[in-house]
């Protein structure tokens, strides 16, 4: 499903980490620092994410695997206006349990496979 893509980073696309722009102090995410450059900001890619599983588990019956990318997971999390816990890991191996019911999304837990670190939702 191409809306679980990961986040259109324009021109830094294949391109090392080392050259994207920093995240603002403060910040969760990037916000818009790749729209100039030809890419998403948080808005779109959380919104695209959040659109795309909706429809899936609308459709869906049970339980449900899908797979993306760290940076559009994160994005996803923080589009359902969850707080980040500052102590989990989120990379693109992070395994994240949801649980969906009457339209909302609820954060069981995060998994980290390369740690074995489980971060539970308070």
């Amino acid at each position: 499903m191409k809306g679980l893509k990961e986040w259109n980073f324009g021109l830094f696309e294949a391109q090392p980490e080392a050259l994207q722009p920093k995240i603002r102090s403060g910040a969760h995410s990037f916000e818009d620092a790749f729209v100039a450059y030809g890419g998403e900001n948080v808005t779109e890619v959380g919104r695209r994410m959040k659109a795309t599983l909706t429809q899936l588990l609308e459709q869906e019956s049970g339980v449900v695997l899908a797979v993306s990318h760290g940076g559009a997971m994160w994005v996803f999390l923080l589009e359902l206006s969850i707080e980040p816990d500052p102590t989990a890991r989120f990379g693109n191996c992070a395994i994240c349990h949801y649980e969906y019911e009457n339209g909302a999304f609820h954060l069981v837990r995060i998994i980290d496979p390369l740690s074995g670190e489980v971060y539970e939702r308070k």
